[in-house]
């Protein structure tokens, strides 16, 4: 579409959050009105904080593949194998989705700490089922092994102990809630919304640069407009499926994340939690390569475009698109129209809403097995001693799982080309791109 300064909106924090808005519709694809209306049937079903209880494990995962059409690879499947042993806290926190929340332990302590209990700020529904609140602090020893967990009263869990199993449900419900509040609020309706718009409201779409962009924010407004009744609304699936209250609850997470967002390199996130040199977080190695690629594809991209500061300057669109960047994101250090800070801050928007984007919301193993995540998690003394009872309810369960789903959405990926959508087909800083990035695939043996 042409560029719009004032593309129609919508608001749906309007007064917490006067200046967050995201377009009404997609560039490409908006959402269709039946799905709209489908979801807003949904506001009339009436709320059910029942607890149906599945036979078991194994029933539970059959039935959620049952109700997903079988769309996604069973997490027992390829690489994934018995996901709720202690080992595999190691792949959740150092390689999944905890690997953005953990670090290093504070001075000269050794190992490393997950600390979650900021979750319990937001409130807990009352009622009879006396829900566990979310949160806690996950232990590691310097080889990533989980060594303890520590609950927001205090309590200390240790491996073959009482409670070890419920302790670490906790702990993998806790790391998959953050995630995905960070993935929602954060990278779709702060970055990805934002770097879509300053694309959509200054630039013209023949403009070289929102033409090389523009693959990379596909779909970002169809995204938000749908969540917005499926993940941020009082009657959608997640609040449904949570065990928080809307008003202190779901909505303040939206408030605190989206209000609260700071615009920070990665390269500085990872010093900050001093995990630099850690040899198995997939963040600091695989991340911190993808994440100079990226860097360095926008800064190749530039200087193709301008070969000056001057030419810089005489694009004022380009300058409009900045300005309304930092201001959105709440940039300071970069804050001056020159080359170096425009390329720093697209090579970053570019990495989070790619690599960072799809780490975080990696989560098909975590969504389709009812053991792996509770997000209704009833407290320890309602399970068995040695966690065979530790199974999320039909309820809790198939919210996680048709979360994970409806957030399926297709888009190009970096290992498609789509050089006929640039300016300049031949362009050497995407053919440069194109070859770092398969090089890194290559020779990542995950990926194998």
């Amino acid at each position: 579409d042409p560029a719009d300064p004032n593309l129609p909106e919508r608001r749906p924090l309007k007064k917490e959050l006067p200046n967050f808005s995201f377009p009404m519709n997609d560039e490409f694809d908006p959402v269709p009105s039946n799905v709209i209306f489908m979801f807003m049937l949904l506001e009339n079903l009436p709320f059910s904080d029942s607890l149906t209880s599945y036979e078991n494990r194994d029933d539970g995962i059959y039935k959620l593949r049952q109700q997903l059409q079988n769309v996604n690879r069973k997490p027992k499947e390829g690489h994934w194998t018995n996901p709720t042993r202690d080992e595999a806290m190691k792949r959740i926190y150092f390689s999944g989705v905890g690997m953005h929340l953990i670090e290093r332990n504070p001075g000269f302590e050794k190992g490393f700490v997950c600390d979650l209990s900021d979750l319990k700020k937001y409130k807990m529904r009352e009622n009879k089922h006396n829900y566990a609140p979310y949160g806690c602090t996950t232990y590691f020893d310097d080889d990533g092994n989980i060594v303890k967990i520590v609950d927001l009263d205090g309590s200390v869990y240790k491996p073959g102990e009482k409670y070890w199993e419920w302790a670490k449900l906790k702990s993998r419900t806790a790391a998959f809630i953050k995630a995905a509040f960070i993935h929602l609020g954060d990278i779709h309706y702060v970055v990805g919304n934002v770097g879509g718009m300053a694309l959509r409201k200054f630039m013209s779409p023949k403009h070289p640069f929102r033409r090389a962009l523009t693959p990379h924010f596909y779909k970002t407004h169809h995204t938000c407009r749908r969540a917005e009744f499926s993940l941020f609304s009082e009657a959608g699936l997640l609040f449904r499926g949570l065990s928080l209250t809307y008003e202190g609850g779901l909505k303040q997470v939206f408030i605190d994340r989206i209000g609260g967002y700071k615009f920070k390199k990665y390269t500085d996130d990872i010093k900050e939690r001093k995990l630099e040199g850690c040899r198995f977080h997939v963040g600091a190695n695989d991340g911190i390569e993808l994440c100079n690629i990226f860097h360095e594809y926008i800064s190749d991209l530039v200087d193709e475009l301008y070969s000056s500061q001057e030419e810089l300057e005489s694009d004022i669109d380009m300058k409009k698109s900045h300005e309304y960047l930092v201001e959105m994101l709440d940039i300071d250090e970069f804050a001056d129209y020159t080359l170096e800070n425009v390329k720093t801050i697209w090579g970053e928007i570019l990495f989070i809403v790619t690599g960072y984007h799809n780490s975080i919301g990696s989560v098909t193993a975590m969504a389709l097995d009812p053991s792996m995540v509770d997000l209704r998690l009833m407290p320890k003394e309602n399970g068995e001693d040695d966690g065979s009872q530790l199974v999320a309810a039909i309820e809790g369960g198939q919210s996680v799982a048709f979360i994970s789903a409806i957030t399926q959405v297709p888009c190009p990926t970096i290992g498609q080309c789509w050089k006929q959508v640039l300016e300049n087909p031949g362009s050497l800083s995407y053919a440069t791109l194109r070859k770092k990035t398969k090089r890194l695939g290559e020779n990542d043996r995950r990926a194998q």
